[in-house]
């Protein structure tokens, strides 16, 4: 390959007021490069290259991350409770890993004797310019030396914008009362939650426990990030909320550990910058931003909710912990607590799919991990290898297919009681988009709706997209289709909703399967706009032959076919029936009483002090 001409054609997300000039800014670059690529043929984004290899090198990264690092509180260290969150959140450290080894497969692909390289606001274009210089190629960039800088003040402001200040609003609580008084009280269980969607996975292990006569706990925060309140009002189930367990003196600790932790940074960051490079290039520059905000803000927090759990397991004594994530700072900060200071054993009952190319979450923690399918079961040992820990895995199916909905419940009646809760004609076609992350796709998702007759689109957005919660979706349809749009957060019940629903169009969300056990057509999207984000489907869609509409032209006819009997319908029958001959032995009803099964059997097995 004598030249490589690469044109990195991806968008800043969650840009707030920026967004007019960057806006501006690629139209401009789009303009450009057609002119340019009439003479020189362009290189897609969108290269092969190993995904798992970069997970493999994170999660050792931040395993010899907590390793060096001394900060202990309490017991517990501080840098176990917050690598996962230094992983894939606020650090962003395998989006960058990822980057670089991206830039790695593209030259390895035959390496170029030069490297033209326009419009790259994103790490990637650092990487691929130190790795092709390295190899002996000359590199330049249109325009030249605008860019480099450019691109690393492009990256400090997505970042500032890209994630929350902190994981709750504890901070900001002053309760100081205290639900209760006295060691030693007796639970059987106690679910930790820091966002109240993550209760979703494990409620109905919680109810049916609670209905058995067992003593049932709920620690989570009385608020959300958003400032929303959480609110559990169950018969049987207790919910404490850990606002109340944060002292005045944690506080003042929090505090100080903000003014104190940024100078741990600055006197180890030679030795951070070389633990934190890899393929060969230099990936601070762009990590430093992050790990400022871990020294200064995430490791303080995690000292603030090991403060939290020590005070409430103190005060109650639970047979066992169950969760849904393991990568968040308040449920690690729980396990952590109750590992190294309770002898507490701990179960993972998982929120989400569980891939081998992501980051997603830690099993180190933990002692059983109830997974939906034995294809699962087999991806988190494989996880656990990475991070060196060896947790019971069983396979238990998801708790959420033990309940009615799931199957007993008919599609009349879903369509009944939605259609009152939504407050939209039972009569019409209903598409429902049920995701969190399609901004990009969203307009052409609407003109491909809305151009059908009778249809009404449902917007089902994740609790916790950020883009719901600024109001995106409702401020990007046009008042003229207002009356044929339902914008929802929060539903009574999801697989009511799914079972209610002529079709359903997703991205990357858990509710691709849901909506295969709820018996409803599913219809993928990847639209050119997000496909250069490299995120698939979670399902895999060759495997299975999901139904994968690749612009909103693909989208309406196969819309238009399933609602009409047509070959899009056969089609997505077919691929829902091969999907559910995966998962069929755990959808059978039992589930839940699989969990508890391995709940008990964790309970009376635990082995640590």
């Amino acid at each position: 390959m004598k030249e490589l001409f690469l044109y990195d054609k991806r968008r800043l997300r969650n840009k707030g007021r920026l967004s007019t000039l960057f806006g501006f800014y690629d139209s401009i670059s789009d303009g450009l490069v057609s002119r340019l690529a009439r003479t020189t043929p362009l290189i897609p984004y969108d290269i092969d290259f190993d995904e798992v290899k970069p997970v493999r090198i994170v999660t050792e990264m931040i395993r010899r991350w907590a390793a060096m690092n001394p900060l202990m509180h309490d017991g517990v260290s501080l840098a176990q409770v917050a690598m996962y969150k230094l992983a894939g959140y606020n650090g962003s450290l395998h989006y960058l890993v990822k980057e670089a080894a991206r830039a790695e497969g593209l030259l390895a692909k035959g390496p170029p004797e030069r490297v033209r390289l326009y419009g790259s606001l994103s790490p990637f274009g650092d990487f691929l310019s130190e790795a092709a210089w390295k190899r002996g190629a000359s590199v330049s960039e249109i325009p030249p030396f605008l860019f480099k800088a450019l691109r690393r003040l492009a990256w400090g402001l997505h970042y500032r914008i890209g994630y929350y200040a902190n994981e709750t609003a504890l901070l900001e609580t002053t309760a100081t009362s205290r639900p209760f008084e006295g060691p030693g009280r007796e639970v059987y269980a106690m679910a930790v939650a820091s966002r109240i969607n993550y209760l979703n996975p494990i409620m109905p292990v919680l109810r049916e426990l609670a209905g058995r006569g067992r003593k049932i706990m709920v620690a989570m925060p009385r608020k959300d990030v958003f400032g929303r309140n959480n609110i559990i009002d169950v018969p049987g189930i207790e919910a404490v909320y850990i606002d109340d367990f944060i002292t005045a003196e944690s506080k003042a600790r929090y505090r100080r550990f903000r003014r104190e932790l940024p100078a741990v940074l600055q006197s180890n960051e030679a030795r951070l910058r070389a633990l934190f490079s890899c393929y060969g290039v230099d990936i601070w520059p762009f990590l430093k931003r992050g790990m400022k905000e871990v020294y200064g803000s995430v490791l303080p927090e995690a000292a603030l909710y090991v403060d939290a759990a020590g005070e409430l397991l103190r005060s109650c004594t639970p047979k066992v912990l169950i969760t849904a994530r393991l990568r968040r700072l308040l449920e690690r900060a729980f396990f952590a607590v109750a590992r190294t200071s309770c002898g507490v054993p701990g179960v993972l009952i998982p929120h989400g799919f569980i891939r081998t190319n992501v980051v997603d979450e830690g099993y180190d923690l933990i002692d059983t991990v109830c997974v939906w399918s034995e294809d699962q079961k087999e991806i988190v040992r494989a996880l656990c290898g990475f991070q060196g820990v060896g947790p019971r895995v069983v396979v238990t199916g998801k708790p959420y297919w033990s309940l009615p909905e799931a199957g007993a419940v008919g599609r009349e009646d879903a369509r009944k009681t939605m259609a009152e809760e939504l407050g939209i004609d039972e009569r019409g076609i209903w598409v429902t988009l049920a995701t969190a992350i399609t901004e990009e796709m969203y307009p052409e998702i609407l003109d491909a709706v809305t151009g059908i007759e009778g249809c009404h689109l449902i917007v089902k957005s994740h609790p916790y997209s950020i883009s719901d919660a600024k109001g995106y979706y409702r401020k990007a349809t046009p008042d003229a289709l207002a009356s044929r749009v339902t914008h929802v957060t929060q539903v009574s019940d999801n697989y009511k909703l799914l079972k209610a629903s002529d079709v359903v169009v997703t991205f990357a969300s858990t509710m691709e399967l849901d909506t295969v056990v709820a018996g409803a057509p599913l219809v993928l999207v990847q639209f050119p706009s997000i496909r250069p984000r490299g995120v698939e489907s979670l399902l895999d869609a060759a495997r299975y032959g999901l139904l994968v509409a690749g612009d909103g032209k693909e989208l309406s006819r196969m819309i238009r076919e399933i609602v009409s009997g047509g070959e899009a319908a056969r089609r997505a029958r077919d691929a829902a029936k091969r999907v559910l001959d995966d998962y069929a032995r755990c959808i059978d009803g039992n589930a839940v009483d699989r969990v508890i099964r391995a709940m008990d059997e964790t309970a009376g097995e635990a082995t640590f002090c």
